[in-house]
């Protein structure tokens, strides 16, 4: 058995003309956005379906939750939202999608540092149960949306800082954890490191510490050197580089206990960014970037099994 977890920055998902430079301009606009993002959501899963879990971030209010939903066509779909502060930012939404997810309840948000800066909120906590073997079982499932580099009242990477070791806290004395999201650092950044210290090895896995299962993806050859080659492409689609500077792969972080399968297991073969044609656009380099009109992130997905 397997529940699929899942994550994606929707870009500036504010009503049409809400936002004088941010969003859709146009209803049209608005509800072509939605209907690409739902046609993705919709195959995130293994085998084209919808994931049980899904978290986004940059969505202005809950009525475009509600429309993403209904666009999805799913029935019985559970929301956490944790909206901003001002009308011109955005919030966090936990969604249960399927009826794999028995309940979901909002835990607490991250609202950056001693949360007195923040105008929308940094993570989203909640706990999904879920029912493994006859037993419901509960995992805490924790949407990011770190502080970008964009000016503000506290330096951004102290912001970010701070938010790892929210995040810390929300993954100490809980079994089963897994926390999504757009961290805006790579994963070697010293606001992973020191802040969330995140291990990259499994043997240095504790309780209370978890484990970055984005590491893997960052073995990829040096743009200049690959792509300065004679006639080179490369052999899949890159999702960390492109011309000028790096792109941010989003990233995903799993408890001790979700490492041993007790009682999930993430499927570090299932871990993907989804690259079809509504999420990216090819370089003819080979590499591969956001398709900017739906989104500037990858949606990035996994399978717990048990």
């Amino acid at each position: 058995m397997a529940v699929t977890v899942a994550f994606w920055n929707v870009r500036n998902l504010f009503p049409a003309r809400s936002a004088a430079t941010r969003g859709p301009r146009t209803p049209s606009e608005l509800s072509a956005k939605l209907a690409d993002l739902s046609t993705v959501i919709g195959s995130l899963a293994t085998g084209g379906h919808v994931p049980d879990l899904l978290a986004i971030a940059e969505v202005a209010d809950a009525g475009l939750v509600s429309l993403l939903v209904a666009g999805l066509g799913t029935i019985g779909a559970r929301v956490v939202f944790e909206a901003p502060r001002v009308a011109h930012d955005t919030g966090i939404a936990v969604l249960a999608l399927t009826p794999r997810i028995a309940s979901v309840r909002r835990v607490d948000a991250d609202w950056g540092v001693q949360g007195r800066f923040a105008n929308r909120p940094r993570a989203l906590s909640v706990d999904a149960t879920i029912i493994v073997n006859g037993k419901a079982e509960i995992l805490r499932f924790i949407a990011c949306h770190w502080k970008s580099e964009t000016p503000s009242a506290y330096p951004p990477p102290l912001d970010r800082e701070a938010s790892g070791r929210w995040l810390e806290r929300h993954a100490d004395g809980v079994d089963s954890v897994v926390a999504m999201g757009d961290m805006n650092v790579e994963p070697f950044a010293r606001e992973i490191q020191r802040g969330l210290r995140a291990c990259r090895h499994y043997s240095t896995t504790s309780r209370g510490r978890i484990f970055n299962a984005t590491w893997p993806w960052l073995s990829e050859p040096d743009h200049h050197a690959a792509t300065t080659r004679h006639a080179y492409r490369v052999p899949r689609p890159r999702t960390t580089i492109a011309t000028g500077t790096p792109r941010i792969l989003d990233q995903i972080f799993v408890s001790r206990a979700v490492l041993q399968g007790r009682p999930f297991r993430l499927d570090q073969e299932a871990l993907r960014f989804h690259v079809d044609n509504l999420t990216s656009e090819w370089m003819r380099t080979g590499n591969v970037i956001p398709r900017i009109t739906t989104s500037d992130h990858f949606p990035i997905a996994a399978e717990l099994t048990w």
